[in-house]
């Protein structure tokens, strides 16, 4: 599991000290606060581990990824410590602003619990982590769970999205949001059927109406299938496009957590998963982010005082802006016990009681 994580210069975030990271991490907090902007760190680190920072960067200048810009950052640096005491790997890298207005790795490192330090580069435009010989067990570790940190979207439903079209159906090894649900649930139907079943069990719990997938390969392209689903009570067969957006959300949802255990990613972020669900909807996606927990490290930024009643106050860190930078903060059981007794952490967001509540800094200052 990612243990502690420090971030100092990416957008929003000047300063991140070591922070402590647990198997459930709901990110709360005002539009602007920079909850996505964590976010947007891993969806980095994606690229990053894959060796395609530059394609990344091509995406957003650098001033967009430094904090307050070029003239204030000159670097952004990262620590992230897997593990505790003489198990404990740590990689840090560092991407220095350049020639050309250009981010590039200053430099990458991997620490290990006994104190053995591994210079993987000094200068590079891509991580040496992504295409170096692994010297040691902890840096095939590192890469391992890069590897496995997925950032998962499931908000496009527009007429153009993936989810809509044809997808190639043998590309159903691991679900890319909704680039490949169709493959992806193919495969599951065709390889484990059982867990299978319990996707369609669910997604009938959200949406009665919901019989079954109708997961053919088109007879014009049989490379290519379609996310078909037919409806109880009819014989016709219906198309992508006749879920509506909220629905399709919840399958997507509903498939990434109840995939094989095995399948999982080590580390899933998912930003703002609410959207467009039933108040019910969310309360059975929580019990199944509570359930793959266990086997899984979430990180979940989120607007819903719903879905964040749904977990302890340990699990929710409050996320603010302070003289233009973000500041985290986890709750505390302890320091909320007299109010919790009589409202919900959702409520207390909600009255502002907690940083990071709608009208909090108004509130303070009153």
């Amino acid at each position: 599991m990612l243990r502690t994580i420090k971030i100092d210069g990416f957008r929003s975030i000047k300063n991140l000290p070591e922070f402590e990271l647990r198997p459930i991490n709901i990110l709360i907090g005002a539009n602007g606060s920079g909850k996505s902007n964590l976010v947007s760190f891993f969806h980095m680190l994606n690229y990053i581990v894959q060796g395609r920072f530059s394609d990344y960067a091509a995406s957003w200048t650098a001033d967009a990824l430094l904090f307050g810009g070029s003239k204030i950052t000159r670097e952004i640096s990262c620590s992230l410590a897997y593990g505790k005491g003489a198990k404990s790997c740590v990689y840090d890298f560092v991407l220095s602003f350049g020639l050309g207005g250009k981010l590039f790795f200053r430099e990458e490192k991997i620490r290990e619990g006994g104190g053995k330090t591994q210079i993987l580069a000094k200068e590079g435009n891509e991580s040496a982590l992504a295409k170096a010989l692994l010297h040691s067990e902890c840096e095939q570790n590192i890469r391992d769970e890069l590897l496995s940190c997925c950032v998962y979207h499931f908000n496009d439903t527009s007429p153009t999205a993936s989810v809509m079209r044809p997808q190639y159906i043998e590309d159903n090894r691991e679900l890319k949001n909704f680039d490949n649900l169709a493959a992806f649930l193919y495969g599951m139907e065709i390889n484990h059927r059982e867990d299978y079943l319990r996707i369609v069990k669910q997604i009938k719990q959200v949406a009665p109406f919901f019989e079954d997938f109708d997961l053919q390969t088109q007879q014009t392209n049989p490379t290519n299938i379609l996310l078909n689903w037919k409806q109880t009570g009819s014989n016709l067969l219906f198309a992508p496009y006749q879920f509506s957006d909220g629905t399709l959300r919840a399958i997507g949802l509903i498939t990434l957590l109840m995939q094989p255990k095995a399948g999982l990613p080590r580390l899933i972020v998912l930003d703002e998963p609410e959207l467009g669900l039933h108040p019910f909807a969310i309360e059975l996606i929580s019990a199944m982010i509570r359930s793959v927990s266990k086997s899984t490290q979430v990180i979940i930024a989120t607007q819903s005082p719903q879905l964040v009643n749904e977990f302890e106050p340990e699990d929710v860190i409050v996320v603010s802006r302070h003289e233009g930078a973000s500041v985290f903060k986890r709750l505390s059981r302890k320091e909320l016990d007299a109010w919790l007794k009589d409202y919900t952490l959702g409520e207390l967001w909600q009255k502002n009681v907690l940083e990071g509540g709608p009208n909090y800094q108004e509130t303070r200052h009153a």
